[in-house]
């Protein structure tokens, strides 16, 4: 699984322009999502599905859409410079850039179980990081702290976690790649370059049913539609 790459200020910007030019990353990174995404017709991508947002096309079209997010790519690779050296780092989801790849033979789409998950041991902590709550959810909330002053709540947010494995042609080797990669793609999308559009597959799994974990929570204390809160086991 592909993880972020860390952010890194180069040796020769003080902290005010590595600042400055963090800004204008992020100001420059919005420009081109408005701009640029989602792809349009002009740009000869396809997309797969309307509730997946991964587009596929050959390498001339995907490396003509991949330019006109140059200029954000090259200052988000000046602070995060493993993304470009290494498959596997990613630029960070709120850059909110596409993820692109190129030779790409075969793609396999996958939902899994995800949630931000926090603990806290006070009802005000609670209610000031996961929002407002009926008036009975709030009572068990409150209730809880008062008879178990030495306990904690865990607060869970589902939330959806679509992800991508992809085969790849090797064209040094002129071989299938062994390794396969997997990311996930939801909020920033995926744009991938097939190496031979004609032989191009998709594996869509995202219908097949996932076993809920053992030790899940069950039966929570409050929930407001977004986050639930239950007493965190020992």
């Amino acid at each position: 699984m592909s993880r972020n790459a860390p952010l890194v200020i180069p040796d020769n910007l003080s902290e005010a322009d590595a600042s400055m030019m963090l800004s204008k990353l992020k100001d420059l990174c919005l420009e081109k999502r408005e701009n640029f995404y989602p792809p349009a017709i002009e740009d000869g991508l396809v997309l797969l599905d309307t509730d997946i947002p991964i587009w596929v096309g050959t390498q001339e079209d995907v490396k003509s859409y991949h330019l006109k997010y140059k200029e954000a790519f090259d200052l988000a690779h000046k602070f995060y410079p493993q993304a470009n050296l290494f498959k596997h780092a990613n630029l960070p989801a709120k850059l909110k850039l596409p993820k692109i790849f190129y030779n790409v033979t075969r793609v396999s789409i996958s939902k899994n179980p995800a949630k931000d998950s926090i603990s806290f041991g006070s009802a005000t902590a609670v209610l000031a990081r996961c929002g407002k709550f009926d008036k009975k959810d709030e009572k068990n909330i409150i209730k809880f702290f008062e008879e178990n002053p030495d306990r904690r709540v865990v607060c869970h947010r589902e939330f959806v976690d679509l992800r991508a494995r992809m085969h790849f042609f090797n064209t040094i080797t002129q071989k299938p790649e062994k390794d396969t990669h997997i990311t996930q793609f939801y909020t920033t999308g995926l744009i991938l370059a097939a190496h031979d559009i004609s032989a191009f597959e998709v594996v869509n799994n995202i219908e097949r049913k996932i076993k809920k974990y053992k030790n899940a929570y069950n039966n929570p204390m409050a929930d407001n539609g977004t986050w639930k809160i239950y007493a965190k086991k020992p």
